[in-house]
């Protein structure tokens, strides 16, 4: 059991130098630590990827779960030839974990999460005070945190 525990803190640390590596590839710049703005969620990018556009001079990252919305995002940025968005396939809290200070979060946007309704779920929704301390971790005095929700109780 322990050997699995190993091997698997051994796979997250990989996962998060992974990330970080791909951030300083995609954002070179003499200037770190490099301000980005964040979309926890992204989905398939329609949204994040209409607002880079509009905002060329911004940095924007969007990550999401699902392999598939990740591609299709990344095939909307490279149709509109934008080349200050990036979208990863990653962990919310593994993200934040691989600014490691050479980055940090400007504006975090989180559209609509799942609320995880019932009680006995409710452990698995992403905001919690050890969730929000961590992003806290990864923002100056100036950054702001934009949470959409339609569901009153997550609210």
């Amino acid at each position: 059991m322990r050997s699995y525990l190993i091997k698997a803190e051994n796979e997250k640390k990989a996962r998060i130098a992974n990330i970080h590596s791909i951030l300083l590839e995609n954002y070179k710049r003499n200037d770190l630590p490099l301000q980005i703005n964040l979309e926890i969620g992204c989905g398939h990018g329609h949204w994040l990827t209409s607002y880079a556009q509009e905002q060329p001079k911004s940095n924007y990252v969007g990550i999401d779960l699902r392999t598939k919305r990740i591609e299709k995002a990344k095939s909307k940025a490279r149709k509109r030839i934008l080349n200050n968005i990036l979208f990863l396939k990653a962990e919310a809290v593994e993200f934040i974990n691989a600014l490691n200070g050479d980055f940090f979060v400007h504006y975090i946007y989180m559209m609509y999460p799942d609320p995880w309704p019932k009680v006995r779920h409710q452990k698995r929704r992403l905001f919690n005070d050890q969730f929000l301390e961590k992003l806290h971790s990864a923002t100056s005095s100036e950054s702001r945190l934009y949470f959409k929700t339609d569901h009153q109780n997550y609210y």
